[in-house]
């Protein structure tokens, strides 16, 4: 059974940095995954968090469990009380393209020389359109995400914006 730990932050966001590849800045705190305690199979880091803006970096592959996909956007939504997740992946990296939509995330845009080696692409969910959530109204039903456009109108509204770096699932 995989288990979510708080313990050892910096040895999670290393762990995911040296699997992504990328750096990340300080500071930052992390969540593992694991199955017993000790080896870290995935994990999320999140960093430049200034009470309107955090960024979530993820690697995870093959340890993203329903339960654990709830717990961290209740923790990003419930805990940290966000409107707005903003997903960022490369352009070329076909596998998170198509798995973002799928968690409930929407297209956005493109961002030609966001990374050193490319593109990236742009992704979006509002708190609204988070499915993933456990509604406390029985009267609510979860649905997909809407499909309309957000970032004027979350700019308007002064929502805050959140990024995830999608790496591996």
């Amino acid at each position: 059974m995989l288990k979510v730990f708080f313990e050892r932050s910096d040895d999670v966001a290393i762990w995911v940095m040296r699997n992504l590849g990328q750096p990340l800045a300080p500071p930052y705190w992390a969540v593992g995954i694991t199955d017993d305690g000790s080896r870290i199979l995935g994990g999320v880091v999140f960093n430049d968090y200034n009470g309107a803006n955090v960024s979530i970096t993820l690697y995870s592959p093959g340890c993203m469990r329903r339960q654990i996909i709830r717990g961290v956007f209740a923790y990003v939504f419930d805990g940290l009380e966000v409107k707005r997740i903003t997903a960022l992946t490369s352009s070329s990296n076909s596998k998170m393209r198509a798995i973002l939509p799928r968690l409930g995330f929407t297209y956005e845009c493109d961002m030609p020389g966001y990374y050193e080696d490319g593109s990236a692409s742009q992704y979006r969910m509002l708190r609204r359109d988070c499915f993933w959530l456990r509604k406390s109204d029985e009267s609510s039903q979860s649905t997909r995400p809407s499909q309309d456009g957000c970032c004027p109108g979350a700019n308007e509204q002064g929502n805050g914006c959140y990024a995830v770096r999608a790496g591996r699932y």
